[in-house]
């Protein structure tokens, strides 16, 4: 098991450590032969004890210093320290709109921009729960399955973008059908499906998902994104995007219907993100109203971070080096 966890602090203290033990020997050889040029132990007699060793101690704690602040940047660790946490019974999968239409700047600073940060958001107040992301356009595609690991899961969620996919269009159909493969169905867990988009939708396969979700016990929350007055639809570079049929600027607006009647064949309900309604605390209190229970657990898998010690002995060393005096005998 590696000690050290920068590769690159490793690296340094391989390449420095050597080079600087072979500086430090032929400094004192040189030392040495001068010494023994300009009268060798004669010159003992016009020096002080502390004088001549005084240079030794400094450049061997400066070298110290040196060492014990590569060790500290190579982020020793070692042991275990008990992680506690909390977990949750609640399985929630996020299936994010990427289509094109999520670039139009109705809601600040626009539809997907907006959306992400909402749902990054919801990830730091479900402790515990096990979170998954899919994303769809004409197409779906899963980001990342269920986990706890949070830091795994923003990574992953900063893919999301109207680029990934390059086809056109909008199918929610495929979209659901695709996210219900995250969901552990022999678990006794609570299982929620949340669709993030404008509701604009091309397919024909949306009811029928939705269906198959209420038959494995899946709750679909819907997250509508814009406003139903819309706006232009634009590409990544801000510049407009032509109706192929028409020749004239794409608009998009905020379709709430379709992702309301999803929702409901669920049991679930519609919550809204547009110029009336500017965040999602409803769907929190849902998704804590539906979360049956949580319980405390411990964890013996992380090695504790050691850099700190190294960094005190550097830090000790360095100011050690510099306060120490060099004296000389009086009237030499």
């Amino acid at each position: 098991m590696n000690v050290f966890t920068n590769n690159t602090g490793i690296l340094l203290l391989v390449i420095i450590t050597p080079l600087l033990l072979f500086l430090v020997i032929f400094h004192l050889i040189t030392l040495r032969k001068r010494k023994e040029k300009w009268g060798g132990e004669l010159l003992n007699h016009f020096t002080t004890f502390e004088e001549r060793n005084f240079k030794i101690l400094r450049l061997s704690l400066f070298s110290l210093a040196l060492v014990s602040t590569l060790i500290a940047f190579a982020r020793p660790q070692w042991g275990e320290v008990e992680k506690k946490g909390v977990a949750s019974d609640l399985d929630l999968v996020v299936l994010f709109d990427v289509s094109k239409s999520m670039n139009v700047k109705d809601v600040k600073p626009s539809r997907l921009e907006r959306g992400k940060m909402e749902i990054k958001s919801l990830f730091d107040k479900f402790e515990g729960a096990r979170i998954g992301i899919t994303a769809f356009s004409s197409m779906p595609l899963i980001l990342c399955p269920l986990t706890e690991d949070r830091g795994a899961l923003n990574m992953l969620f900063e893919i999301a973008d109207t680029g990934l996919i390059p086809a056109l269009g909008t199918d929610i159909g495929k979209g659901i059908e695709e996210a219900l493969r995250l969901f552990p169905y022999e678990e006794e867990r609570q299982k929620v499906l949340l669709v993030v988009s404008d509701g604009e939708d091309m397919g024909q396969s949306a009811f029928k998902a939705a269906q198959a979700a209420q038959t494995l016990s899946v709750k679909i929350f819907s997250l509508g994104i814009g406003t139903e007055k819309g706006g232009v639809i634009v590409n990544k570079n801000g510049e407009p995007v032509f109706d192929p049929q028409t020749g004239e600027k794409a608009y998009s607006s905020l379709d709430p219907r379709k992702l309301q009647h999803i929702a409901s064949l669920t049991d679930g309900r519609y919550f809204e993100i547009s110029q009336a309604n500017q965040n999602i605390s409803p769907l929190l209190e849902e998704l804590n109203r539906i979360k049956k229970r949580e319980y405390a657990t411990k964890e013996r898998e992380k090695r504790e971070e050691k850099f700190a010690i190294f960094g005190a002995i550097g830090l000790f060393a360095f100011v050690a080096a510099l306060m120490l005096p060099l004296r000389r005998k009086k009237g030499v």
